[in-house]
């Protein structure tokens, strides 16, 4: 069989976090937490070239201070055919990255976050059409501007963008103080009057945490 070549811009970046470092890399393959097996890209048809070349490009990234750290993973037909860790996780802490390193993947948690809400509202837990100030009872005071709502604001809304939340997506804090720093924002529409990408999800993930007595993390 002959070894099938595929082009690096169709391999999966599991993730990379941007800062200036010096490389430092850990080859050596194991299982990753996935579950999935390892095995050898020619077992499976596969070119191995391409595949170590991916961490000498991400090295060659480090190495330019186009990023502290990567981590790379490709799977193909269920099998791990590479995972590899190149540079630094912490910078400031000289800590190598490992390929069980941790990162924030911002609206990567927002599929999650949906699956949780609509697991409790499958176990009756809770009605996508609650109003959110059921959990959070600071959205009770919200306003479009200096109008009063029209109606409330509902989970259904928070989950389909279409709360009238908007403005900074970006938060430091917890869930809990997200939210309750969310509800004292104006809104910038009436709920369920037009969509507009917002942080509402980061709302939903703190009734998950309330209602499920489970922290979202």
């Amino acid at each position: 069989m002959v070894a099938r070549r595929f082009p690096l811009v169709a391999v999966a970046l599991f993730a990379m976090a941007i800062v200036n470092t010096n490389a430092i890399l850990a080859e050596k393959p194991s299982r990753p937490d996935s579950g999935l097996p390892l095995a050898e890209p020619a077992d499976l048809g596969l070119a191995a070239e391409p595949l170590a070349e991916i961490t000498s490009r991400m090295r060659k990234k480090v190495d330019e201070h186009r990023a502290a750290g990567v981590v790379s993973l490709v799977a193909y037909k269920g099998k791990v055919v590479h995972f590899s860790a190149v540079g630094q996780a912490d910078v400031e802490g000289n800590r190598p990255m490992t390929k069980d390193s941790m990162f924030a993947i911002a609206s990567m948690t927002k599929p999650i976050t949906g699956a949780a809400l609509m697991i409790l509202a499958d176990e009756g837990k809770l009605s996508l059409d609650d109003p959110v100030a059921k959990y959070v009872p600071e959205f009770k005071n919200a306003t479009v501007g200096d109008k009063p709502l029209a109606r409330e604001i509902t989970l259904r809304d928070l989950a389909t963008h279409t709360s009238g939340l908007g403005g900074e997506q970006r938060n430091e804090g917890t869930l809990a103080e997200t939210a309750v720093m969310l509800a004292r924002r104006p809104l910038s529409f009436q709920p369920g009057e037009k969509w507009q990408y917002s942080p509402g999800l980061s709302v939903c993930g703190r009734v998950v945490e309330i209602v499920s007595g489970q922290p979202f993390e």
